[in-house]
């Protein structure tokens, strides 16, 4: 019978066998762990079936580092418009499930095989072959552990991939990991380019980034143990997710929600240090019918779709409403439920002339008002 991942990689390979051309799908907007997962994914394909398979993304790669990770390790990805879906014959999802609608998976398309590491979704069970494990901090982790049965060569540009991967998404081990993250992390630490993580990491800042941010700290309010964060308009999703890693990082915050339009679609962002507090349910339970959510323990992301009807939309109204549902979700005090400005006025006390002048520091001649 073999061992848990031999049998797990026997299956794996046999979901698509037969097969001639596999889509490998990341999620919309795909992050390191995804992105690398996916290209592991592909490789493992190659080498082990008589199938091709290409790596193909929705949405845009729009975070700075996201972008060096792909140029800097050289790696190829298709958008989901450019393909000719008749080109394939399977379809593999990547850090994302059937139903979630972060994905360009076509409607009534059963994926052969589902590599998550989010809770199981009832849809999920539709695929030929899925490995849905939520206890791990990435999928990265997932597609070490399936590489490393399969004996396939691991080269220093595939480990640096995967590393980086796990490093991001556990925040470089330090949120939800399991002793499978630290092996993964640990065994691909030696083939790693350092030079080249070190280059992701510190990756050229656009100038609207800083406008971005400085928008995103006038448009945020404090309400208790929660921080609300209104972006407005972004030039990429990735913002709100990077907009509520660092607003969970002022002191004496617990929770951070922040939400931003993009495409005329309402992109949302939820953050927890609250090991009481659910984050994926909690921002489910606040997006309800109006649009979609998921995540994990500490982190979650969701989408409020702007051209349905009947939709709740994207407009300023609906981040107010979804922040009072939030506020009520989250039982704040009476006294915290309208919330105070983080920056009341400009430069008022030491902790916001400290945050002033760290913008000022990090955007050059940029002019803040």
């Amino acid at each position: 019978m073999g061992t848990v991942r031999e049998r797990r990689l026997r299956d794996l390979l046999g979901a698509v066998e037969g097969c001639k051309r596999v889509c490998v799908l990341t999620h919309f907007n795909p992050d390191p762990d995804c992105i690398s997962s996916a290209w592991a994914l592909q490789r493992l394909i190659h080498a082990r079936t008589r199938a091709k398979a290409e790596v193909v993304y929705g949405g845009i790669i729009g975070r700075a580092e996201n972008q060096s990770m792909v140029r800097l390790l050289g790696i190829d990805l298709l958008h989901f418009n450019l393909i000719d879906r008749d080109d394939f014959d399977a379809y593999a999802l990547v850090d994302s499930q059937p139903g979630t609608g972060n994905n360009p998976l076509p409607e009534g398309v059963d994926p052969h095989i589902v590599l998550d590491h989010h809770p199981k979704l009832p849809a999920t069970k539709r695929a030929v072959y899925a490995d849905i494990r939520p206890k791990l901090g990435a999928t990265a982790t997932m597609m070490y552990e399936y590489a490393d049965t399969a004996g396939l060569r691991i080269d220093a540009r595939m480990a640096t991939a995967l590393f980086y991967g796990i490093k991001s998404e556990t925040h470089n081990l330090g949120r939800g990991v399991t002793r499978a993250d630290v092996n993964a992390y640990l065994a691909l630490f030696e083939k790693v380019r350092k030079d080249i993580v070190s280059g992701i990491e510190n990756a050229p800042l656009t100038a609207v980034y800083f406008v971005m941010l400085d928008r995103a700290i006038k448009g945020t309010t404090l309400h208790g143990p929660l921080v609300v964060s209104v972006l407005g308009t972004v030039e990429n999703p990735d913002m709100v997710s990077e907009c509520a890693d660092l607003m969970l990082r002022l002191e004496h915050v617990r929770f951070a929600f922040a939400m931003g339009r993009f495409n005329g679609d309402l992109c949302l962002s939820f953050r927890s240090r609250d090991p009481k507090v659910e984050a994926g349910q909690l921002l489910k339970s606040v997006v309800g019918r109006d649009g979609t959510a998921g995540g994990h323990a500490e982190m979650a992301g969701g989408l409020i779709d702007g051209h349905k009807k009947g939709k709740l939309g994207a407009t300023r109204a609906a981040c107010r409403e979804l922040a009072q549902r939030m506020v009520k979700k989250l039982k704040i005090k009476n006294g915290d439920v309208e919330g105070a400005p983080l920056l009341k006025s400009p430069d008022t006390t030491p902790s916001q002339q400290a945050i002033r002048a760290l913008i000022r520091s990090t955007s050059g001649d940029a002019k803040i008002v």
